[in-house]
């Protein structure tokens, strides 16, 4: 997010004299700009995970191993199109890095890791919902671990299974996985849009 925010800031005085001129109106540059993005996110998803997955030694199968390289893929994706977003919608970097970093203090504190779900308080609960962390760790964490019935942990003087551990503790539900990329895409959907209002509705120039 903090890298890309830069390069969209680069862009937009480009944009600017581009479309003084008459050659892209602001949401075909939203577009190009998020569809530039993709050939390297993928690529980069692919690296990252054929290096970091068998560090971890999770379970090597090709089922567990596309479902991490899907969720770290829609990882790259929304934290790049986050940078891109809030770069667009606020008037310098200082701004955006300033809003950027915001919500990944609040996203961190909330995600339902350091705070269990069950232990933030009503009033905060927005704050674990509204959060992509939340549902990365939330798939990441059900994909590999949440259908290990035959594996148990012990836990004070009972003993439960890994996928037992992970619902009761975290209230991590494996019938979820599916859901949660939806809910992801529709982050990547939000922060597109945000873009897409930052060139449209909004004009930064300084003349």
């Amino acid at each position: 997010m903090m890298m890309v925010m830069p390069a969209a800031a680069s862009e937009r005085p480009v944009f600017y004299r581009e479309r003084a001129s008459g050659m892209y109106g602001g949401a075909v540059f939203a577009a190009a700009q998020g569809m530039a993005e993709l050939p390297f996110l993928f690529v980069q998803s692919v690296l990252y995970v054929v290096i970091l997955y068998g560090m971890i030694q999770f379970e090597f199968t090709g089922t567990k191993i596309l479902w991490f390289w899907l969720y770290m893929w829609l990882d790259l994706m929304y934290f790049t199109y986050m940078g891109m977003g809030v770069m667009n919608a606020t008037p310098n970097l200082p701004a955006a890095t300033a809003s950027g970093s915001f919500f990944i203090l609040l996203w961190m504190l909330f995600c339902g890791f350091l705070i269990y779900r069950k232990n933030i308080k009503p009033w905060y609960i927005w704050a674990y919902y509204f959060n992509p962390m939340t549902f990365i760790i939330y798939g990441c964490v059900t994909t590999q671990l949440g259908d290990i019935t035959d594996g148990f942990i012990s836990v004070g003087d009972s003993t439960t299974t890994i996928a037992q551990y992970i619902n009761d503790t975290f209230s991590y539900e494996y019938d979820m996985r599916g859901y949660i990329v939806l809910i992801l895409l529709g982050f990547i959907a939000a922060f597109r849009g945000l873009s897409y209002l930052g060139y449209t509705r909004m004009n930064f120039q300084r003349r």
